[in-house]
This record gives structure tokens, C-alpha cells and sequence, in this order.
């Protein structure tokens, strides 16, 4: 377990290498290469050249700079953090390092590959748990659409998130799924703070940990934007679903969280913020 760095340190870390990536570099490769990345912090994890997340990271040390800050806000030791939808384990590890050896993070995956991936990032990280599961609605066995090595980013139980909607061939595979709940149920693991990425599957993940937003009352966030896809809720509907179990929605603007409206479209991609009401 590294030693915790102060979270004002590591935000002075993480602005130094942004300015740093400001100067944008470019990189192009004719098929997926396993290789390994440094963060902001200065661990070391493993990505899959050039899938979109993992270039991120190998280009700029980080990966999504709203949910980074955020969490850098948040997490403290010994609290216990969920991550849904980890991929290689980007937030899981940011997440252990904040949270240290008093703390937890239990991650979720379900996609073989990019397990694989995430449980060899999270194996020296004694406070990791890893899951090779979908979190859901409710515990079953589905099938999961897996859109290959350049596009694991993407897979989902529904159409491909793709930029320009254009066709991904996929591999369809069956996979456990379990609710939040269920889970909580299980373990006795209380979370404080909740990232949802799931590709779609935000509403049914919601209403799959409602007793968890009840009893734990954790702060939670989840990745909204409409695409029009088959058999997906408006994020309209989401975000309303999520305020209906006492949590009020907020943005991430100019470093700081505010107070945010439920939107009648939510174009491209982001992410909404939820903060218990009491």
C-alpha cells in the first residue's frame, strides 16, 4: 500500500500535469498493445492501447477530470467506495490511494478482458476487492455485448455508445449480474460515495440499490448522455428516478459542485453528481 499523500497535494499534482498536458500529444496504433501507464499520483497500472480510456490515461496521467476532482474532494481514509463499471481500475486505484489501508474499495467488472486488466491493477492493493460482475437490478445470469479490445469502453447489455453512432461488431457473452443492494446485504459493506459508468444500464443499477440510498445515503454520481439508443431511458428519466429517493442533483463547474436542475436533454457526455438531501 503506497503511503497517503494529502488530497490538497495530489490536487497540486493533478493541475501541474494538466497544464503540462495542455501542449496535447497524439498517438496512432494499427492494433491493441497491452502496456502500463503512470497516474497523476505516481502509481503505475496496466491499459490497452489505443481503447479510448486507456489513452487517456498512457496521454495525460488521468482520466475523466470532473469525477477525479471530485473524488479528490470526497474520499478520506477509511471510507468505503463503489465503483461501477471500474474497466482497468482508473478510479479504483485513485480511490485506494485516498481511502488508504482503513478504507475500502469494492470494484465491479464484468467483461472477462477487462478483468482481467482490473485485477491485476488492484493486486498489490490489499484494501481492493474486485468483482467480476455486471451490478444490475436484480442477481441473474444475461447476456452482455463485448465490442472487442479497441472498444472494451463501450461494452454494454445494450447498443455500442460509440462516437457517431457508428455499428461495432460485438461478442456475446453470459454474464452474473447482482444489485447493489443484494451486495450490501451480503457483505455488511456500507459505501460513502458511489461512481456509476455502465453504458447505459444507469437506471436499472439505480433501481437495484434503493435501500442501499436509503439506509447508507451514500453520495453518488453516474455518466449521462443521450444517444437515442434502443431499449435506454432518457438521462432525463434517470436523473429524475435517482432525486426521487431524496438526493439532489449537482453539476461540477469551475472546480467547485453546484446545485444542477433536472434537464430536459443532456447532450454528449457527463456526469451528474448526487448529494443526500438529510
Amino acid at each position: 500500500m503506497q503511503t497517503l499523500v494529502e488530497n490538497a497535494e495530489l490536487l497540486k499534482l493533478f493541475e501541474e500535469r494538466e497544464k503540462r498536458n495542455a501542449q496535447g500529444r497524439n498517438f496512432y496504433l494499427a492494433e491493441p498493445v497491452k502496456c502500463k501507464a503512470y497516474t497523476f499520483w505516481g502509481a503505475t497500472m496496466n491499459v490497452m492501447l489505443p481503447e479510448v480510456v486507456s489513452g487517456q490515461i498512457v496521454s495525460e496521467s488521468y482520466f475523466e477530470k470532473d469525477e477525479t476532482l471530485v473524488l479528490l474532494k470526497l474520499l478520506r481514509p477509511g471510507m468505503v467506495f463503489f465503483d461501477v463499471g471500474a474497466h482497468v481500475g482508473y478510479f479504483s486505484l485513485l480511490a485506494s490511494h485516498l481511502v488508504g489501508e482503513t478504507g475500502q474499495v469494492h470494484s465491479f467488472e464484468p467483461t472477462p478482458r477487462t478483468f482481467r486488466l482490473l485485477a491485476d491493477n488492484a493486486k498489490h492493493h490489499s484494501n481492493i476487492t474486485v468483482n467480476n460482475l455486471a451490478v444490475y437490478s436484480h442477481s441473474d445470469e444475461l447476456v452482455f455485448n463485448d465490442f472487442g479490445a479497441m472498444n472494451f469502453a463501450f461494452n454494454s447489455f445494450f447498443p455500442a455508445r460509440v462516437p457517431g453512432g457508428r455499428a461495432v461488431p460485438e461478442v456475446k457473452h453470459r454474464i452474473q449480474t447482482v444489485s447493489l443492494d443484494e451486495y450490501v446485504a451480503r457483505t455488511g459493506v456500507k459505501p460513502n460515495v458511489i461512481k456509476v459508468d455502465a453504458e447505459s444500464a444507469e437506471y436499472q443499477i439505480i433501481d437495484g440499490m434503493k435501500d442501499t440510498l436509503k439506509t447508507c445515503r451514500p453520495f453518488f454520481m453516474i455518466e449521462v448522455g443521450d444517444l437515442d439508443l434502443e431499449g435506454v431511458r432518457p438521462c432525463s428519466e434517470i436523473v429524475e428516478f435517482a432525486c426521487s429517493h431524496g438526493y439532489r442533483p449537482l453539476r461540477f463547474e469551475e472546480g467547485e459542485l453546484k446545485a444542477d436542475t433536472v434537464r430536459d436533454r443532456y447532450h454528449g457526455w457527463g456526469t451528474v453528481f448526487f448529494e443526500p438531501l438529510t
